[in-house]
Parts: structure tokens; sequence; C-alpha cells
């Protein structure tokens, strides 16, 4: 690469302190003639003046190494060993280049195969910045969240070429947009089976019940996680029956996410059994399903949340519970200990039910939010509830409005 120029640059410099990186800057701008290739050499005797016309230096300031020693405005860079890190054209030939000094770029960074790849216990990737997974050490990596099936076969790619350790460190791991297929179980195999691995959400990614079914198959069985988000998918029955089937969820799962699938009560039903199975499970969504769970699964689910002291939120909005299944869920909220939200929005709750149901929270220990908004075929009156509640209908826990 070419000495750097002074004119349409920006120089970026992180890792060492503020004052020390600014006079780093005016030292590189002075003399453009250092190549990025090639270390920084800076003489005992070389000083910099620190002031504010010096706009193209941005830092981030940390704590000085020594030695560096201030005096009266003016910095001496006399022993701090600098090399550059990485340097990099884009953006119509603008010019970022990275230095730090050799104990901050160990910190920062992982030498692997000969290569230095940047630590980032946070990546984030989309289609246009797939390219990121040649830099980075995926061992360190602990939070990774991609969206795109470019940037996930980038990803597959830089795992084989990181070997076994990859991934030692992951701990949350979010696909959006990214097509799922049966064929990728073997990295979700891998990615699930770490030590640290708590929470997958893979929704919005038109997952279909054979990818569930390997997942449940191969993958989950003995994982550490504890929160699965399949939302907004093309699940079905059979999805619903291999997940509720599961051993592996009785000492691990707290929140099971199914919102926006194609569940039934026959999937929803299955779901239920899973609930006194797993003393862990605290949240289960199936609000929004097409076209709809009814009566029969609210039944199964009644019964399910007098078997419970684990589960707290039990969210149902957006389906076809009638008059029967709410009855049996006032029953079963009567015996229920731990429950602190039980969401029936933008069912078909009659309000003598409704009535029925908000009668059953008092006195109930945990439950501060009983959601019974925007009713079909047309919301409840409070008018009706007060006929049939009195003045239970005022609970403060009882929410009459539309949520978000």
């Amino acid at each position: 690469m070419s000495s750097m120029p002074q004119t349409g640059r920006t120089v970026v410099i992180v890792g060492v302190g503020a004052v020390a990186i600014a006079a780093l800057a005016a030292l590189y701008l002075k003399r453009g003639q250092t190549t990025v290739n090639q270390p920084l050499e800076l003489q005992p005797h070389d000083t910099a003046k620190i002031s504010s016309s010096q706009s193209t230096v941005s830092t981030c300031a940390t704590p000085n190494l020594s030695p560096v020693k201030e005096r009266r405005g003016d910095v001496s860079l006399e022993t701090l060993e600098l090399t550059p890190v990485v340097g990099f054209l884009e953006h119509q030939d603008i010019l970022h280049v990275v230095v730090t000094s050799t104990k901050v770029r160990d910190l920062l960074t992982f030498e692997h195969k000969g290569r230095r790849l940047m630590i980032c216990p946070v990546v984030r990737m989309k289609m246009d910045t797939a390219d990121l997974a040649r830099h980075v050490s995926w061992r360190h990596v602990v939070n990774l969240r991609f969206q795109s099936r470019l940037a996930f076969t980038a990803i597959c790619d830089a795992d084989r070429d990181c070997g076994p350790g990859a991934f030692e460190s992951i701990e949350k791991v979010t696909v959006m947009a990214s097509t799922i297929h049966k064929y990728d179980i073997a990295f979700w195999t891998k990615i699930l089976q770490r030590p640290r691995i708590a929470m997958l959400n893979v929704e919005r990614n038109q997952l279909r019940d054979d990818v569930i079914k390997e997942l449940c198959l191969k993958a989950l069985p003995g994982s550490n996680v504890d929160t699965l988000c399949l939302r907004m998918n093309q699940l079905t029955d059979a999805s619903a029956l291999a997940l509720a089937e599961l051993q592996h969820v009785s000492t691990n799962l707290k929140t099971l996410n199914l919102k926006q699938n194609k569940v039934t009560d026959v999937g929803a039903v299955a779901l239920a059994g899973l609930i006194p199975r797993c003393p862990t499970l605290q949240l289960l969504n199936l609000r929004n399903q097409t076209p709809g769970i009814g009566d029969r699964a609210a039944e199964a689910l009644a019964e399910a949340i007098q078997r419970t002291t684990s589960l707290k939120r039990l969210l149902l909005r957006r389906n076809k519970i009638g008059e029967q299944g709410a009855l049996a869920l006032a029953r079963a909220v009567s015996n229920n200990t731990s429950l602190t939200e039980l969401d029936l929005e933008s069912n078909y709750v009659t309000a003598s039910a409704a009535a029925e149901l908000i009668a059953s929270i008092q006195g109930h220990p945990t439950l501060n939010v009983l959601a019974l908004g925007e009713m079909r075929p047309e919301p409840l009156s409070v008018a009706w509830l007060r006929g049939a509640a009195g003045d239970l209908v005022s609970d403060s826990r009882v929410v009459l409005v539309a949520q978000t």
C-alpha cells in the first residue's frame, strides 16, 4: 500500500490514552511517509503539540499506557511501542487506519493460523457486512446476531476455518431472514451443544416443521438453552408435538415463544402437557395462531396451570377462545399461585365469562395483568361487565383496552 497523503484521509485511532494518540496522529499526519504495513518508528525526542485545530483525529480514550510523559501541553512519546492493527480502503478511497500499542493489540486480537483476528464479544452481520466473518475470532463471540443467508454462509465458512474452538464462548444467537434448512442442522447442533448457550432466537426465517423436528432430534437434547424463540415462522402442530416431547426441557427451558405460527388445538394441547413436566418453564406464548386455537386448547392449558408452580406468563391473544375455554381458565386461576399475566385479548370471551375471570383473580398472590381488551366480535363494554362483576371491573390489574 502506498504512503498515506495528508489530504482526503481520516485517521481513527483506538486503544491508548487520548493525549498519546492525538500526539501520535499529529506525527502520522505530519510525516505522511509511513505506510500502514510498517511499524511507526518513534524517536525518544519526538513530540507533538496538542491543539483543537487537529480536527481530523478521532480518539477513544482508555487508560494511558506507560511510559507516556505529559509536560505543559506537549507529549513525549519515549518508549511507547506502537504497531498498526489493520488498514483498509473503502467508501470512495477513504483510508481508515487503526493504530494501538502492541500490548493493547494483543488484548484486542487473537492470532490464528498466522493471522490476527479481532476479538468481538458482540457481532452483528447483514448481507453487506458478511465479509466481516473472515476477520472475527469466533471462539470469543458471546452474542451473535445475523440477518441474511449470505451472512450465515460466511459464518459457516469461518466456523470450519476456526475448528473445534469456534463458538466456545457463545451465549446468545439471533437469526432473522436467513431461511434455515434441514441440511443446516450440523451447524446448529454445534452451537446448541456449547456449554454457555442460553438463547436461540430464529424468528422470521420461514422455518418449517422438518427443521424443528431435526432440531428436537439432534440439536436441542442436552442443550442448556433456556430461551427458545420460534415466532413468526410457518410452524404447525408437527413442530408443537416435537417440542412437547423434548426431554431436556424438564431442567432448562424458561421461555417458549411460538407467536404467529400455525399451531391448532392439537399442538396446543400437546404443549399444555409440557407445562407440568417442565418445572422451569415461566413463559408460554401462543399468540395469534392461524387459524387460531380454541376452547379445547384453553381447557387443556387450564388443567396444566393448576399443576405448575413455575409458569408466570400465559399469552393467548388473538385466537378463538370462547366462553367455555374462558370459564375453564377462570376456575384454574383460582387454584394457581404462580401466574403474573394471563393474556386473552382479542378472543371471543363473553361478558359473563370475563366477569368470572375478573372474580378469579381476587386474592391471587401474584397475578397482576389480566388482558381482556378488544374482544370479538366487539369489545367488552365496561357497563356490561359492571353489571356482571360489579365494582371488581375497576380492578387495576384488569386491562380492557388493546395493548401493543
